[in-house]
C-alpha cells in the first residue's frame, strides 16, 4: 500500500522502524503476508484474480484523536485485505469536512506514530467522490463479499467513511495494527501507575446534545462504583482533558479513604501515554474511541470500558451497552465491557 501526499497522486514513503529502512508499500504488503494474517485472509478469501488494477482508499477524517485512529485503521485493514488478495493499493487522507481541530490532531499523530510522520493530512476533495464503502458489522461474510467485489469490479477508489476500526477490523487485524501504529511518543522518565481512570467529560465538550446522542458518562456520585475493587492504597491516576472538572470525583474517592491523582495541565498525548503504561487496569466510558485505542495499543492486562444504563441513553438512538463481540484470544482476555444500572439525574 501506498500513502499519498496530494489528492489523487501517490508516491512512497520511506520510514524508520526498528533501525531498518522500508517502504510504506512494502510494510504494508508484509503486513497482508504476515502468517497471522495470512491464516485468517486464507480461511475467510475467495480467491479472485486482482487484474493487476490499484485501488485508491480514500480515508474521511473527522473528530480527533481517536476517531481519527479509528478512521486510519480502517484503512489499512482493507488495504492489508486487499494487497493478499493481489490487488496494489494507494491511500489517500482527506481532511475533515467541517471543524478547527484537523491541524492540531494530525499534528499530534504525526508526533507519536512514525508511520505517519512524513504524511498528508490536508488533501482537498476530490471532484468525484467514490460511494463510501460500509457493511454490516455484525457478518463477517459480508465485509469478505465487500473485499471480493472490490476485486472483481476493477474499481479505482473506495471511499472508506463509515466504518469502525474497532469491530471486525480491529479483532482481525490486531496484531498488525498495533504494528502500524508502533508509538514512540511517550517519555520513559514517566511513572507508571497501576490503575488509571479515563474521564473524558463529553458533557463539557457537547453540553446540549452530549447525552441527548447516549454520550453519558459514570457521575461523581457513583465513581466509587467503579472503582469499588481498586486496593485503598494504591494511587488511581486520573488523566482528563479539563482536569478542574474532576474535583467532586476525587473528593468521592478520597472520602472513601482512596489515594488520587490528577494529571494536571496535561497534553493528549500525555494523557494517552499514561494510559498506554498502566501496569494493571485501565478505566474509561466504552463509547470514548481515545480510550479504546490506548487500550488497543497499550499493555494495560486490564481494561475495563464501561457503559451507563440511564433514562438519556434510553431516549436516545444509540446503544445502552457499548461493546464489541471480538474473538481474538488476547482482546477477549484484556477487553471487559461493563454496564451499570444508574439512575441518570437530569
Amino acid at each position: 500500500m501506498i500513502l499519498s501526499r496530494k489528492p489523487l497522486f501517490a508516491f512512497t514513503i520511506l520510514f524508520v522502524t526498528s533501525c531498518c529502512l522500508w517502504s510504506f508499500t512494502e510494510d504494508i504488503r508484509n503486513l497482508a503476508e504476515d502468517p497471522a494474517n495470512t491464516e485468517a485472509n486464507e480461511r475467510n478469501t475467495t480467491k479472485i484474480e486482482a487484474h493487476n488494477t490499484t485501488t485508491e482508499i480514500i480515508i474521511q477524517l473527522s473528530g480527533q484523536f481517536g476517531n481519527h485512529i479509528s478512521k486510519i485503521a480502517a484503512g489499512v485493514a482493507v488495504a492489508i485485505e486487499l494487497e493478499a488478495r493481489g490487488r496494489h493499493t494507494t491511500l489517500t487522507l482527506l481532511r475533515p469536512r467541517r471543524g478547527h481541530s484537523g491541524e492540531q490532531t494530525a499534528a499530534l499523530l504525526q508526533e507519536c506514530f512514525p508511520s505517519l510522520r512524513n504524511v498528508s493530512f490536508d488533501n482537498n476533495h476530490p471532484n468525484l467522490v467514490p460511494k463510501p464503502l460500509s457493511w454490516n458489522q455484525e457478518s463477517p461474510g459480508d465485509f469478505d463479499d465487500a473485499m471480493n467485489e472490490i476485486v472483481k469490479s476493477k474499481t479505482s477508489s473506495v471511499l472508506v467513511d463509515y466504518l469502525s476500526g474497532l469491530d471486525l477490523i480491529g479483532d482481525r487485524h490486531y496484531k498488525a495494527l498495533r504494528r502500524f501504529f508502533t508509538i514512540d511518543c511517550c517519555s520513559s522518565e514517566s511513572r507508571p501507575y497501576r490503575t488509571v481512570f479515563h474521564y473524558r467529560n463529553f458533557e463539557r465538550e457537547m453540553p446540549r446534545r452530549g447525552k441527548q446522542k447516549g454520550y453519558e458518562e459514570i457521575s461523581a456520585q457513583f465513581v466509587n462504583e467503579l472503582l469499588h475493587d481498586n486496593n485503598d492504597s494504591t494511587p488511581i491516576l486520573i488523566v482528563t482533558p479539563y482536569a478542574p472538572d474532576v474535583k467532586s470525583y476525587v473528593d468521592v474517592l478520597q472520602n472513601q479513604g482512596k489515594v488520587v491523582h490528577v494529571l494536571a495541565n496535561s497534553t493528549p498525548l500525555q494523557d494517552f501515554c499514561m494510559l498506554l503504561s498502566a501496569t494493571e487496569t485501565i478505566i474509561g466510558v466504552a463509547r470514548s474511541t481515545f480510550f479504546l485505542w490506548a487500550g488497543l495499543l497499550g499493555n494495560a492486562p486490564q481494561v475495563r470500558a464501561y457503559s451507563i444504563d440511564s433514562e438519556w441513553k434510553r431516549q436516545s438512538n444509540s446503544p445502552v451497552y457499548d461493546h464489541y463481540n471480538w474473538t481474538d484470544p488476547e482482546l477477549k482476555g484484556r477487553f471487559h465491557f461493563e454496564l451499570y444500572h444508574l439512575l441518570s439525574s437530569r
